[in-house]
């Protein structure tokens, strides 16, 4: 039988009918139940949600919201439709989990804290005293917790995610240790997942940073920022 693009039987072809032939298997690595509360509990809420196993890398749950079903476009979409869809401020087209790209914050610490280990500049028991703020050049830079974590190693800074021990730390390292640690860990690349328009992020190098505030425009204090996943550095939620 001949159908139309909903599937709708529309009438017997004329010059012979062809039964039909099972097609290849399609195997997915998605867990259906966790897929389906996760996307539930992402309903009205934008953002995104990925769950792997780490040690496979198998993706067993995957949602980007607000997204569109795929029912919204099998009937043919006016102009004005498109539009809108385009348009919309919440961007429902935007894979957020493979092209969003968005500072990572605290988690990168534990990305951080690998050079500082590889240099041997700062051993796991030696200790800072955090008070809440830190003096930097003419800046002050602070920790989360107002009052300060006391003295901290770097098993508690990790365990309490203590901003001043990552300042402190990060001044062990150059900069070119540390980007290219990032990279060896996967981010500022993409991780070749085999869907569309993934994005790279962004790992910022010496050369981005010259470029993007002049070579005198941005000092070591730049990269107190990056070692809290802040700043200028862009990763997906893929990543």
């Amino acid at each position: 039988f001949e159908v139309n693009v909903r599937g709708e039987i529309v009438g017997q072809l004329l010059d012979r009918n062809i039964q039909p032939m099972p097609g290849t298997d399609v195997r997915l690595t998605i867990h259906s139940v966790l897929q389906e509360a996760m996307e539930q509990s992402m309903i009205g809420k934008k953002g995104s949600v990925l769950v792997s196993n780490a040690k496979t890398g198998d993706v067993l749950a995957f949602v980007s919201s607000p997204g569109l079903s795929p029912e919204v476009f099998s009937g043919g979409t006016s102009n004005e439709e498109w539009e809108n869809i385009i348009k919309d401020s919440n961007k429902p087209l935007l894979n957020r989990n493979t092209s969003g790209q968005y500072p990572p914050g605290s988690i990168f610490k534990l990305i951080t804290l690998f050079p500082v280990i590889e240099e041997k500049k700062i051993l796991s028991n030696w200790e800072t005293f955090c008070g809440g703020s830190y003096n930097f050049g003419d800046r002050v830079f602070n920790c989360w917790k107002e009052g300060g974590h006391g003295a901290v190693n770097m098993e508690k800074a990790l365990a309490q995610s203590c901003n001043i021990y990552f300042y402190q730390a990060i001044q062990s390292v150059p900069l070119k240790k540390w980007v290219e640690t990032c990279r060896n860990f996967g981010f500022g690349k993409i991780t070749h997942i085999d869907l569309p328009e993934e994005k790279s992020g962004l790992i910022p190098d010496r050369k981005f940073l010259n470029t993007q505030y002049g070579k005198w425009g941005w000092s070591k204090g730049t990269m107190l920022n990056l070692a809290l996943g802040q700043g200028e550095i862009l990763v997906t939620p893929l990543q």
